[in-house]
């Protein structure tokens, strides 16, 4: 009984320290990104979504990746996918794209109503 707990518990911790390397965010919860827009310049997020969206998203519509036109999204469930990535989609950790950029980022995709600005 003892070396199953802490097997499973290793194996457990294995898997969150490799989930947070792959240039992820330790914040796990939708709630973690719930804040106040830093910046709301749609024209600074054009070039972020060209950069690191437009390739699987192009112009919003199915690619490489879904159609994210009309999706809707709270920007806590903007940041959250941009951050945490999922299914095929990486992940973008401030590295990548700032916390600045990444709001110019859903004031952008709010053009095509992918993430609604307003709670």
């Amino acid at each position: 009984m003892g070396k199953t707990l802490v097997l499973s518990l290793t194996i457990g911790m294995l898997a969150f320290a490799f989930a947070c390397s792959k240039g992820g965010t330790t914040a796990l919860n939708v709630e973690d990104f719930d804040y106040p827009l830093v910046s709301s310049n749609a024209a600074a997020g054009a070039p972020v979504y060209e950069t690191f969206c437009e390739g699987c998203h192009p112009n919003g519509m199915e690619g490489d990746g879904p159609e994210i036109v009309d999706a809707k999204l709270t920007q806590a469930q903007m940041r959250w996918r941009v951050r945490n990535g999922g299914d095929d989609m990486p992940a973008f950790d401030e590295s990548k794209i700032s916390k600045t950029e990444l709001d110019d980022l859903l004031a952008f995709t709010a053009r095509f109503q992918a993430v609604t600005l307003n709670k």
